[in-house]
């Protein structure tokens, strides 16, 4: 009888101590869970911190950016603007004059018309500075003056088509858009050696896809965005980061000796 009491002695001594085992185990398990949740909640509250602190500099940067080009454009219509005006008085004087000759006239009328070319060509180019120019035309046609802009130069063979209804978005988004396409544009200029430039906008139910192709040079795409922050590589990434910024995507398709494609695809909010 004695032996059968020590049995069940022991019997429950193993059970209390397989329970007391299991519960702390369970306590174990409990403790890394919560640590678990706590360390990803800290890391989720860290990532979200560092994202909004890169949101508001890229909008600190774009505001920036947009105060800067507005004061260019007004230097440029103040001064530029003003001196070609004079310029272009002073010829009338001299081609009204009794004692300038025919052939003389003929010559100050063509300088007057280039001088009147490039007045227009420097108001354009204040507005198109300006971020109250797209607030006023809206971004497709912003887009559609710069790009006759460049067409008046006759250097280039540009395509631009438009597919689908015009979707508005706000404001800001908006000239963040124009920003990254006059940044596109400037490097095809400048970098391409391209003879030949398209430039598409599809609106669908999404948003807008946009797409610029040049038949230039292009380049190496990692190369470039390696550079940091070198000129090419700071403009590329500005991109990039920017568009990100209102919910969007920039691709790049390029290779050394094959042109350059740039995708911009812009979500409907």
């Amino acid at each position: 009888m004695q032996t059968l009491d020590t049995a069940s002695q022991i019997v429950w001594v193993i059970l209390l101590g397989t329970l007391l085992f299991m519960l702390l185990g369970v306590i174990i398990f409990l403790f890394i869970l919560i640590f678990k949740q706590r360390q990803r909640r800290n890391l989720e509250e860290k990532a979200q911190l560092t994202a909004r602190y890169i949101q508001e500099s890229l909008k600190s940067q774009i505001e920036v950016q947009n105060a800067t080009l507005a004061d260019v454009g007004r230097n440029l219509h103040d001064n530029i603007g003003q001196l070609l005006g004079v310029m272009r008085i002073s010829l009338n004087m001299v081609e009204d004059d009794e004692n300038t000759s025919p052939e003389s006239k003929a010559s100050i009328a063509n300088v007057s018309e280039i001088i009147e070319l490039a007045i227009d060509e420097v108001r354009t180019l204040t507005k198109s500075l300006d971020s109250s120019f797209v607030e006023d035309f809206g971004l497709l046609e912003s887009v559609q003056l710069e790009v006759e802009r460049l067409r008046k130069s006759r250097k280039y063979v540009i395509h631009f088509e438009v597919h689908g209804d015009a979707v508005k978005f706000q404001f800001d988004r908006e000239i963040v858009i124009f920003r990254a396409f006059q940044e596109i544009l400037n490097n095809t200029i400048k970098h391409s050696g391209a003879k030949n430039i398209s430039f598409e906008f599809r609106y669908d139910n999404d948003g807008l896809l946009f797409t610029a192709t040049d038949d230039g040079k292009g380049f190496n795409y990692d190369e470039v965005m390696q550079r940091g922050l070198t000129h090419s590589g700071a403009g590329l990434r500005n991109i990039v980061e920017r568009i990100k910024l209102i919910g969007g995507s920039c691709e790049f398709k390029t290779f050394p000796g094959q042109g350059t494609s740039v995708v911009l695809r812009i979500l409907k909010t």
